[in-house]
């Protein structure tokens, strides 16, 4: 289920939505009859998702889920990652009226694929030298904040053209480097 997106996306609400706790509250209304068997595909499609989540959003060793820890050379995140891609890859999607597939039309399904993807390519090339990979550092955050402080070096301006972004960096690349260091000793 992909909803459409009006404005800015909160994740946030996504993964609220499709979580463990979503997923046990629908095969217990299932499991009591207020909910028809037909809810269990919408209830495991929840569980799944929230996995996905999960092991895209590792910070900590001592996690009590498993998707949560680190992917390591020990761990069966990647045998995960391809079993949660041929899950998506088989997915289907119907409009309820018709019947017919619309699974085209739901481009998160491509892109859950393509992080998959990604993951387990970077994985292949730093794993000889890493131990460990929190996921939740593979986001956007830095690069958000990165043009962040290039719309305040350059004025708030969104749409800059080469002259003004390279003034913008050159500003904040000056400016980092001219900020004293904090200090944890006397």
């Amino acid at each position: 289920v992909c909803l459409p997106v009006f404005g800015k996306m909160k994740v946030k609400l996504a993964t609220q939505v499709l979580s463990h706790s979503v997923s046990a509250g629908i095969e217990t209304y299932a499991a009591i009859g207020a909910f028809s068997d037909e809810a269990l595909g919408t209830a495991v499609f929840c569980s799944k998702m929230n996995q996905l989540f999960d092991l895209f959003n590792s910070s900590r060793f001592n996690e009590s889920v498993a998707a949560r820890r680190p992917l390591s050379h020990d761990s069966n995140h990647l045998q995960f990652l391809d079993d949660h891609a041929e899950w998506l890859r088989t997915a289907t999607v119907l409009e309820r009226a018709t019947g017919k597939n619309i699974t085209k039309r739901f481009k998160c399904i491509n892109g859950w694929l393509q992080a998959i993807q990604a993951l387990k390519m970077l994985w292949a090339d730093i794993s000889s030298d890493t131990k460990f990979l929190f996921t939740r550092r593979l986001n956007q955050d830095s690069l958000e904040n990165f043009f962040g402080i290039l719309r305040q070096y350059g004025g708030g301006c969104d749409n800059p053209v080469a002259l003004e972004f390279m003034s913008a960096f050159k500003k904040a690349c000056v400016n980092n480097l001219l900020t004293p260091s904090v200090s944890t000793g006397n």
